[in-house]
């Protein structure tokens, strides 16, 4: 991340330190001159992304009684967390040339979906608790405790953006400002399943958590072009935003306690915990762009690769449990990030 942050400064600063240089008549003069729309255009990206939530959903450790004083020491403790992959998303988005002289205006929309799920059951010799068994039915004296888990990210937002085109001889310097909301759904599925020998009984309980975010606020940042040649340049993009929040988060148990003469059944829903809060945000990226140039109409075609990350701090709202069944429960936050591959097409009209 360092070198990466060094890159987006040094375009920065070299960028603000020519921005000034030309017009865009001059620029469009200049051997480095980009083709420019006379009206606007249309930009499709797809997305290559791996989500970061680091849910965890189950604990394993070691006890030790000590005969001296009855007392015992919980050790060796390791945590499980859901783990995402890659997965493909768009984004869409209009821009539109404004009468004043460099100024344009565009309006985004991105959209990501991640769904992935896991099996996991400890190795010999360890405790097991399941993290969101939080009616406790998988004890210490269970045997054969297994999880499966599913995790499902939707991720929408939308960005109404201002910009500001500034000319170097070799760069060029977009500020923005813009107004952005989002919508971000983050669901988690756990199903513990064991057996309780003291019983006979077959145990199983199903957790749904669901976190529901909404958010609108400002964003601001710049764009900047290291153009090459009139078909090639390096792009970069920093942006930050602070939106006005609310997060809602629901927990909900259904168990199973089944024998061979009998079943217990039943479903313990949490009350619902929602929280105003601002939601800090950060956009990075870096990549390189070709440009085709259409004697049509002056209309033309770009293609860019970018690598893009995109994080979140402090952005979901989870409780967890300790090991030893007596602690109490702790509410934290986690981030959520995202990282990837970017290709993007703007046609130009």
């Amino acid at each position: 991340m360092k070198p990466f942050v060094f890159f987006i400064c040094l375009i920065t600063s070299l960028s603000a330190s020519s921005e000034a240089d030309f017009s865009p008549e001059e620029f469009a003069d200049t051997p480095y001159a980009f083709p420019e729309s006379e009206n606007g255009s249309i930009t499709w990206d797809f997305l290559w992304w791996k989500p970061y939530a680091n849910v965890p959903y189950a604990c394993t450790y070691e006890k030790t009684t000590l005969p001296e004083t009855n007392s015992t020491i919980y050790s060796n403790e390791k945590t499980k967390e859901m783990q995402l992959a890659f997965h493909p998303g768009f984004r869409v988005g209009i821009d539109l040339n404004l009468p004043v002289d460099s100024w344009k205006t565009s309006l985004q929309y991105t959209r990501f979906v991640a769904k992935d799920g896991t099996f996991f059951s400890p190795k010999q010799g360890r405790f097991f608790q399941g993290i969101w068994d939080t009616l406790g039915v998988i004890q210490e004296s269970s045997l054969s405790p297994t999880v499966d888990v599913e995790q499902n990210i939707n991720f929408n937002t939308v960005d109404i953006n201002l910009l500001h085109t500034m000319y170097g001889k070799k760069f060029i310097y977009i500020p923005f400002v813009s107004l952005k909301a989002a919508l971000i759904k983050n669901h988690l599925y756990p199903s513990y399943r064991a057996f309780e020998p003291a019983t006979n009984a077959l145990l199983k309980n199903t957790a749904r958590l669901t976190s529901q975010y909404r958010g609108v606020g400002l964003r601001t940042g710049f764009l900047s072009d290291f153009v090459v040649n009139k078909m090639w340049k390096f792009s970069g993009k920093t942006a930050f935003s602070a939106l006005l929040s609310r997060t809602t988060f629901r927990t909900e148990n259904a168990y199973q306690i089944a024998t061979s003469s009998a079943q217990n059944t039943g479903t313990v829903r949490s009350n619902a915990i929602r929280e105003l809060h601002i939601q800090q945000v950060l956009e990075l990226s870096f990549g390189t762009s070709f440009t085709y140039e259409s004697v049509c109409n002056d209309r033309y075609l770009s293609i860019s690769a970018n690598y893009e990350a995109e994080i979140w701090p402090n952005h979901l709202y989870m409780q967890r449990l300790k090991p030893g069944g007596d602690a109490p429960i702790q509410y934290y936050r986690n981030a959520l990030a995202f990282q990837g591959l970017t290709a993007k097409a703007t046609l130009a009209f």
